[in-house]
């Protein structure tokens, strides 16, 4: 009986100083965002950060959508998925009612990249869609250790999914920058998750 409760005993001490271990490394909020554009990791310039930080204001003003962006140096032992979806939530990205927000993550350390977006835009910006973003528009940017034009593409590429009727030249795309991502929002979705599929198996 005594070899049973002390089994018992190790067990439950082991169960206990996982858990602590697991919570150290779980979801850990990085704070409450100041604007649309927020840099932990120090990676953007002021100077880019406000270039981005204008134009991801101005579409909130004509469309009502809101994108954010959390630059972080790491997930500390979480998943991408779990921190980015937890964020969302903190951060309340969207209109209350509308949950039309969408959310840029990225970790430094981990080198990794998640789109999470709010279910008002789900129908606009689909997982199909945020994949081509990312691998054709942000990735080829960051390994050259270019984040602001990858950061930036990406957000051209998602506009024009979630507003592509949006007025280009209000948010400083008098370069046409917009509409060289413009061939998103003209592919079947249904396509485009067949895409992926093939890619991935």
């Amino acid at each position: 009986m005594r070899n049973f409760y002390s089994k018992l005993f190790f067990i439950s001490f082991l169960s206990l100083f996982w858990g602590g271990i697991a919570g150290c490394f779980a979801y850990q909020f990085p704070g409450s965002p100041v604007g649309f554009v927020n840099d932990y990791a120090g990676v953007l310039s002021q100077q880019e950060k406000q270039i981005l930080e204008t134009k991801l204001s101005q579409l909130k003003t004509q469309s009502g959508n809101e994108v954010s962006i959390a630059i972080i140096k790491s997930l500390n032992g979480d998943v991408i998925e779990n921190f980015a979806e937890k964020l969302f939530k903190d951060w309340q990205i969207g209109e209350e009612g509308k949950d039309n927000g969408a959310l840029m993550l990225i970790t430094i350390e981990e080198r990794e990249l998640r789109i999470e977006v709010g279910y008002g835009l789900e129908g606009f910006l689909t997982d199909a869609d945020s994949y081509l973003i990312i691998q054709n528009l942000i990735t080829p940017h960051f390994r050259s250790g270019d984040y602001f034009s990858g950061i930036n593409n990406g957000i051209l590429g998602i506009i024009s999914k979630i507003s592509p009727d949006i007025d280009g030249e209000s948010l400083n795309l008098n370069d046409d920058s917009l509409n060289k991502y413009s061939f998103l929002k003209d592919i079947d979705p249904f396509f485009l998750i067949f895409f992926v599929y093939i890619i991935l198996n």
